[in-house]
């Protein structure tokens, strides 16, 4: 094929495009066009989401500038040709955050037309920076209440232990959401007598965090809806609030399944061991939200007597009460479980049919 030249340049190729040679074509097509003024780069001060266009986006990193300006410019500067990468390739952040304006340098590899190789393209880019509260950060700082989680338990107030458990379930959840949805704020958290309430401005951060504990803790969810108005753009709005029941049994009680009876021994990953009588094997079973429906309390653990195992000897144990009277009673099992050992403290329930020993809750 015979060459020909440029008549910009005069260079000899083998091919011209757009009546010039490829290198004379990428200097009058760049890959993007400058705007006159400086982009503005917006910011929320609080959980550092930026906008662009209409759209709030989180950075991966918190407090990174860098990764803001990149992603911003990116969406924002008008590109021609096929872009495929853009990255800050030089900048003092300090000095911009400081006069919230400053001149970037970006990097730009891409091509302007199919048939080019992929090239660098560098560009001085004057961004200005301004702060403002993002839609989400807005509903937080105003305690505007969108949705609510109550939990509660059927039957009972909770335990110190069992509240504690909550708040490190929910606190870890809304941890794992903060990376991705900075609404994973609580507006307000109020622990009473009858449980927890947590006030959210997000509906969907309260419906995970309600789906959630009522997985971990095989609970019940009611939602109610009411009416909160409408909307700047018309939108009828509600609020939601989810009520998470949890089951009225815990580590300790002695329960009824399916008329038998048993004691709650420990509660673990779903998991439920029960000590079964009157043979005093345990039994371990798999908690779902039908079994603990059919589960119901006999006596609670606070009724539990405390006893010293005097003596063993079959088919009799011999126990000391502890409980102010130090009365001993003789007890007739049908085997021995390994964990009545003499000198050992454990518990005891008394019904109308006799005391039935049990191991200390773990």
């Amino acid at each position: 094929m015979g060459r020909i030249f440029c008549p910009v340049c005069g260079s000899s190729v083998e091919k011209l495009y757009g009546g010039m040679c490829e290198e004379c074509y990428r200097k009058t097509h760049p890959l993007v066009i400058l705007p006159k003024k400086a982009v503005k780069i917006i910011i929320c001060p609080v959980c550092g989401s930026y906008l662009v266009g209409r759209k709030w986006y989180n950075p991966k990193i918190q407090g990174d500038i860098s990764e803001v300006v990149q992603k911003t410019l990116s969406k924002s500067l008008k590109m021609k040709g096929e872009v495929k990468d853009l990255e800050v390739a030089n900048a003092n952040f300090d000095e911009i955050l400081g006069i919230k304006r400053g001149m970037v340098r970006i990097r730009i590899r891409g091509k302007a037309l199919p048939d080019f190789p992929f090239y660098d393209e560098e560009y001085n880019v004057s961004i200005k920076l301004e702060f403002k509260l993002c839609p989400k950060c807005i509903d937080i700082k105003s305690k505007r209440e969108m949705a609510r989680v109550q939990v509660r338990v059927r039957n009972r107030t909770f335990t110190r232990e069992e509240v504690s458990k909550i708040e490190r379930t929910v606190n870890k959840i809304l941890q794992e959401l903060y990376s991705s949805d900075k609404s994973a704020v609580p507006i307000e958290v109020t622990i009473k007598d009858e449980g927890i309430d947590y006030i959210f401005s997000s509906q969907k951060v309260a419906r995970t965090v309600a789906l959630r504990l009522k997985k971990i803790f095989k609970a019940e969810i009611l939602e109610t809806f009411k009416n909160a108005g409408i909307s700047d753009k018309g939108k009828r709005l509600s609020k939601i609030t989810y009520r998470v029941q949890l089951p009225e049994f815990r580590e300790g009680d002695l329960i009824v399944l399916n008329n038998k009876r048993y004691y709650v021994y420990k509660i673990a990953n779903r998991q439920l061991k029960l000590l079964s009588f009157p043979n005093y094997s345990f039994k371990n079973i798999f908690l779902t939200k039908s079994l603990a429906n059919l589960i119901h309390v006999v006596m609670r653990r606070e009724a539990m007597g405390y006893a010293l195992v005097v003596s063993v000897t079959p088919p009799y144990v011999q126990i000391m009460t502890l409980d102010g009277e130090y009365s001993t009673k003789e007890i007739w099992l049908p085997k021995i479980p390994k964990w009545i050992e003499q000198g050992k403290k454990i518990g005891y329930f008394t019904l109308d049919d006799g005391i039935f020993l049990v191991p200390l809750p773990t």
